[in-house]
């Protein structure tokens, strides 16, 4: 059988690997228990309602993790039949369709239903640029950048709320892209893309567009870590994982896919 260069990332993992995986995962269901959990309290849920709301929200998403292998197993491989120019052309038109899709998302919000600021202004009213006033020292180093960053577009456009959400939204956008294409390197182009699209339309992530808080500039440094060690690990291979790197081919992981995918 003739098999295309593909580029197979091998995972097999160490002692090491299998604790990361193991305080990530602990970690994973801790946020999302604790999610579930506040929005429970904002319905005011009992707390037997709130555990059978948590565990029915586990099992909901593990079901839903089983129906998307399912449905691979049985067309995913005709993903790998694709040329990679059309592999590429279908990525590059649902990367371009998530990120419109985010702008049209964000001001059709701003539009139709924004009203107020969420949570708190402090930072709004410290950035606000007034006569003889000055940005106040703030101990955290990303939450005075954040002001200054602010206050410095206060000053050309003035102080007024719609500029501290485009602010806010071109920091969410541009994090977005950056974990993309993190994700893109670490995993693969359909896991990318997954993750662009739950990060452009997440209920959260729509109404931090709509703060004045720093939470977007954490977001998008965050992102731009992890891009960096993704083109790092892309580059130089994976310190935590035996086998080979990212830039290698590793044709004979490509057959066994493709086996054990065939009908």
């Amino acid at each position: 059988m003739q098999v295309r260069n593909r580029e197979i990332m091998s995972l097999k993992k160490n002692w090491f690997a299998w604790i990361v995986w193991a305080v990530f995962s602990i970690m994973l269901c801790s946020f999302f228990a604790t999610y579930i959990n506040a929005q429970c309290t904002i319905f005011k849920f009992g707390k037997y309602a709130t555990i059978l709301t948590v565990c029915l929200a586990g099992a909901g998403i593990l079901g839903i993790y089983r129906l998307l292998c399912l449905i691979y197993e049985k067309w995913g491989r005709i993903l790998w039949n694709v040329s990679s120019r059309s592999q590429s052309l279908l990525e590059v038109f649902a990367v371009m369709s998530l990120f419109a899709s985010a702008i049209l998302v964000r001001i059709n919000e701003y539009v139709n239903h924004f009203t107020d600021f969420y949570g708190t202004t402090d930072f709004y009213a410290m950035a606000a640029v007034k006569e003889g006033g000055s940005i106040p020292a703030v101990a955290h180093g990303a939450s005075y950048l954040y002001t200054g960053i602010l206050s410095a577009l206060f000053s050309l456009f003035g102080n007024k709320p719609a500029v501290g959400i485009f602010m806010q939204v071109v920091l969410q956008l541009t994090g977005i892209l950056l974990f993309y294409f993190a994700v893109r390197n670490l995993a693969g182009r359909m896991e990318a893309v997954i993750s662009m699209a739950v990060l452009v339309f997440f209920p959260s992530m729509v109404k931090y567009s709509f703060t004045l808080m720093p939470e977007n500039l954490y977001f998008c440094l965050f992102s731009g870590m992890l891009f960096l060690i993704a083109a790092y690990i892309r580059l130089y291979g994976i310190p935590f994982f035996e086998g080979k790197g990212s830039k290698k081919y590793d044709e004979m992981a490509f057959e066994r896919h493709i086996s054990r995918n065939s009908f």
